[in-house]
């Protein structure tokens, strides 16, 4: 059978050349038209209505023939999946595709399976695949989408729909239209992690340098300016302003201000592009390049957003150019109480609250069953996230069993957290717990090398999830190196590729060291 998004304009001719002549009218074209994008269920509801309608036979004839050829030509995979959705669930997944929508999903509430379904819907409803783009913010996020969406619709089907996340979606449109900006080009590097903070160390070592050649920096004369940041809290602090559209000469502090001057040369000079300035630029490429605008407006005519808490204000303008208000065919979800990316700008509330000022039309769905975790954990979260005032409003729930009592313990020294630590292991192994069982989660490194440092002691032997495999310090250096080969001018690149292959592990030095001596002495 034809799928449904391949049915065309030759099924309206068609319908219209039988109409018989009552009802033809100057409308009869557009209410086809509007039947081929309805879902089956849609259709099934019209076609049940219909039969107690009290309108002339040739009329309801006419509708009922075209609503059957409609049902028989879409899948009912959506409807009997659509089935297992709870009411709310159900809602979501199979509102109005042509307007804005809403969704507040809390926590284990299955907002990944209500989104496949909101695609499934989307594409029932005879929109391509091509034309549906779902957003996200992590590669991990990307790939359990994917997945999913792979076992909903199918592998053919998924491979021609764009998952993607921010980041990728604004490099994709940089190097496809930045050369349309002024003085724009789409031959841009990347800046990293690594080259970031090398940036903003040299930055401060010459604001440092600056500030004490000043008379009024003397230690005599005292100074009202505060000492200059760490490279790690200045870069935060640079990227958080960037990501909630500040700019350099609205900053107060003059440390930062200094910083974020410099940082901006140089990525001129580099012609370079961080993750910040990727959004931005795709925004700006989106608002002034009216081709491009027109282009991506019609290749992603519906767009998902997943966990749209973590939207930032430039990332929030970015998806309001993509998707007109007006018809607004976008789908947001997210849970104000999940928010993890403030550091990077991300709104929490505000970022729902300003999804629905951006698209005022739009339906909210609240999902509030959770079906993941215990009874107790579910109160215990509800608890805490209820101390949020400024949050959206929703009662977290679940079916599920009380469960074990979460418990709340006090260390007087990391020492002691430690401890406790490794003697709760150690009991739960011995309950018969296996190690891949047990999780230990910590917010700061240093915590988390103190934890590691008191398990080896204890011959407790454990893995961790390391920074990711591009951010390992050799591949960053080999990465380096070819974009050095590939853009000579970028030395910050050839930099940090001179600096990782000149170092050689101890071991080589120790025993370098020793034959330079024999040789010496011989």
């Amino acid at each position: 059978p034809p799928s449904p998004w391949t049915m065309s304009n030759a099924v309206v001719e068609g319908w219209l050349q039988r109409a018989p002549p009552s009802i033809r009218d100057a409308s009869l074209r557009a209410q086809l038209e509007h039947v081929v994008t309805q879902s089956r269920e849609a259709c099934v509801d019209a076609l049940r209505k219909l039969e107690n309608a009290q309108e002339e036979l040739a009329f309801c004839a006419f509708w009922q023939s075209v609503l059957q050829e409609r049902i028989e030509a879409l899948p009912s995979e959506l409807s009997s999946y659509a089935r297992s959705l709870n009411e709310q669930q159900r809602r979501a997944a199979l509102a109005p595709i042509d307007a804005p929508l809403l969704v507040l999903a809390g926590a284990g509430s299955g907002k990944t399976g209500v989104m496949a379904a909101r695609v499934q819907h989307i594409l029932a409803s005879g929109v391509p695949p091509a034309s549906v783009l779902a957003l996200t913010f992590t590669r991990a996020a990307e790939t359990a989408i994917r997945e999913r969406l792979t076992a909903s619709v199918g592998v053919r089907v998924a491979k021609a729909l764009r998952v993607a996340t921010f980041h990728s979606l604004a490099l994709s449109i940089c190097r496809e239209f930045a050369a349309a900006l002024e003085g724009g080009t789409a031959d841009f590097a990347l800046v990293t992690g690594a080259q970031q903070v090398r940036l903003v160390t040299r930055a401060l070592v010459e604001y440092r340098i600056a500030r004490a050649a000043r008379p009024s920096s003397s230690s005599s004369s005292g100074s009202s300016s505060p000492d200059a940041p760490d490279a790690s809290r200045a870069l935060r602090a640079l990227l958080h302003a960037k990501a909630r559209g500040g700019r350099a000469e609205g900053v107060a502090d003059e440390a930062l201000r200094f910083v974020w001057d410099k940082y901006d040369a140089w990525q001129r000079e580099r012609n370079g592009l961080d993750m910040v300035d990727l959004v931005r630029v795709a925004a700006e490429v989106v608002r002034t390049v009216p081709a491009a605008r027109g282009q991506l407006r019609q290749r992603h005519s519906h767009i998902l957003v997943d966990e749209f808490q973590d939207t930032n204000p430039l990332q929030m303008a970015l998806l309001a150019l993509l998707a007109p208000a007006e018809p607004g065919r976008v789908t947001a979800v997210g849970d104000d109480d999940q928010c993890i990316y403030a550091f990077q700008g991300a709104q929490g509330a505000a970022a729902l609250r300003a999804f629905l000022a951006a698209f005022p039309r739009a339906e909210r769905v609240t999902l509030e069953q959770n079906y993941r975790s215990s009874g107790t954990l579910v109160a215990a979260a509800a608890a805490v996230a209820a101390c949020n005032r400024r949050r959206c409003a929703k009662r977290a729930f679940t079916s599920n069993g009380a469960g074990e009592k979460v418990q709340l313990v006090e260390c007087t020294s990391v020492r002691g957290e430690t401890e406790h630590v490794v003697r709760t292991v150690r009991s739960l192994v011995a309950a018969g717990s296996p190690l891949a069982s047990i999780a230990i989660l910590y917010r700061k490194q240093r915590c988390g090398a103190e934890m590691q440092a008191a398990l080896l002691a204890a011959s407790v032997p454990f893995n961790t999830r390391r920074s990711n495999f591009w951010r390992s310090r050799h591949v960053q250096g080999v990465v380096g190196l070819l974009a050095f080969l590939l853009r000579p001018h970028d030395d910050a690149a050839f930099v940090a590729a001179i600096e990782v292959l000149h170092e050689t592990p101890p071991s080589s030095r120790a025993s370098a060291s020793t034959s330079a001596s024999a040789s010496t002495s011989a």
